[in-house]
């Protein structure tokens, strides 16, 4: 086990004057756990609290995270510590995750993280989309390539998405700024937290210690949006929205109109509402679907919208029909190895 490293006057000192102001997230783990005040869940048989720090204490190679509730992204600032017992590596590292919609961070969610280690033995920010990863703030080659890793890491991200790096190693007095970007893919925040990768024999080299997270949500301006409308019958359609949307607006049958027709009733689930019209649909026929008065969860209102489309649905030939495949009126100029007549398939 390392000496925890005293760092006064460091990360909580400069967190003193936000701390009353947004605090998201802040654990020293002093208390001795990580079950209360705030409560880290995930793989938490894989994690101790060990000498005022947050300690991986696996016995096997593999993968541990722990995840706690955080909104912060807007004009938010992450402070953390980490230390690794041992050189990192491509197969020995740590993703500390500032933004995730996913509690689970071994799977698959969006958000951003910075990680410590990998091939270049850097610190780097990473946005994730999904079950892919993709670097955009490149830090300095062979940052962390020391034994032991005991670095302070700072991430600060305004409301328009501006990005900046910064960390300050053992001896270091000032932040050193890896680097800086802009990205606003995602938008939304709800977990911070910790993952490891490790190999057996660094299965209880990576601890964590002055978490401070402070910021708010990013303000919900998007208007929702009308991604898909689908037929399902005659008497049934599926509108998809680009975003959940408030039940009591998009679950109200007079806020969608068809002319000539009664939306019945209107049932949202998750993202999508299902429509039920009266009379049915006539067959072969050219609809306009009028959609108005939605707002999703923000009280962003959908712009009113009109959704064309035509109902089709196969009939089954009977007995004594009379079925035409092709039409060829005046077929002029004349067609190769066709006559010079009219004629019907």
């Amino acid at each position: 086990m390392l000496t925890k490293l005293k760092k006064t006057g460091w990360g909580f000192l400069f967190g003193f004057f936000t701390l009353s102001a947004y605090a998201q997230v802040t654990d020293d783990f002093s208390d001795g756990n990580f079950t209360d005040n705030p409560t880290w869940l995930g793989e938490t048989t894989k994690f101790e609290v060990l000498a005022g720090q947050l300690h991986l204490n696996d016995v096997a190679a593999g993968e541990a995270y722990l995840s706690t509730p955080s909104e912060a992204i807007a004009n938010a600032e992450w402070n953390f510590f980490v230390e690794i017992a041992e050189n990192p590596s491509s197969t020995n590292f740590t993703s500390v995750y500032l933004v995730s919609d996913q509690a689970n961070l071994a799977d698959d969610l969006n958000g951003y993280f910075v990680k410590v280690g990998n091939t270049s033995d850097e610190v780097s920010l990473y946005r994730q989309d999904g079950s892919t990863q993709t670097e955009i703030i490149d830090g300095l080659d062979d940052r962390v390539d020391v034994k032991p890793v005991q670095i302070e890491i700072k991430v600060t991200r305004d409301a328009a998405g501006n990005w900046e790096l910064s960390s300050r190693s053992v001896g270091d007095t000032n932040f050193s700024v890896e680097g800086s970007v802009q990205d606003a893919t995602h938008t939304v925040s709800n977990y911070f937290g910790v993952y490891c990768k490790y190999t057996a024999t660094r299965s209880d080299a990576f601890y964590f210690d002055d978490i401070l997270v402070t910021g708010t949500p990013q303000p919900d301006t998007q208007k929702p949006q009308i991604t898909n409308l689908s037929v399902q019958s005659g008497t049934q359609l599926r509108v998809q929205f680009s975003e959940a949307v408030s039940l009591a607006t998009a679950a109200v049958a007079i806020n969608y109109t068809i002319v000539g027709h009664t939306i019945a009733s209107a049932t949202l689930t998750g993202n999508q509402v299902d429509l039920t019209v009266n009379p049915a649909l006539t067959n072969a026929t050219d609809y306009a679907l009028e959609v108005r008065n939605v707002e999703d969860e923000a009280g962003n209102v959908l712009a009113d919208t009109t959704l064309n489309f035509f109902y089709f649905e196969e009939v089954p030939a009977q007995w004594n029909n009379v079925i035409i495949s092709e039409l060829m009126p005046d077929p002029n100029p004349v067609k190769a190895d066709l006559p010079d007549a009219e004629f019907v398939e």
